[in-house]
């Protein structure tokens, strides 16, 4: 499974799914990215719905709450 890195350590699930050796002139992208991205995001919450649920509630959350998230994050040490 790839890692995407999101301000610090490699994280499991949405890491970067474009072949290393892509080419500019020779992309698949989509003609709707926004599509794609909410379908991901809908396949993302069938699979993890705490995950969901805690997106959801992120932006109301308190700073040192969010700070002791990535931190318990950080401390799963998900590194490549």
């Amino acid at each position: 499974m790839r890692r995407l890195t999101i301000g610090g350590p490699s994280h499991i699930g949405f890491g970067n799914q474009c072949p290393k050796d892509v080419s500019p002139g020779k992309t698949n992208t989509s003609e709707k990215p926004q599509a794609d991205l909410a379908l991901y995001l809908a396949e993302i919450v069938e699979k993890h719905p705490d995950l969901a649920e805690i997106v959801q509630v992120w932006p109301e959350l308190p700073e040192h709450i969010k700070a002791a998230v990535k931190a318990l994050v950080d401390s799963a040490n998900y590194r490549e």
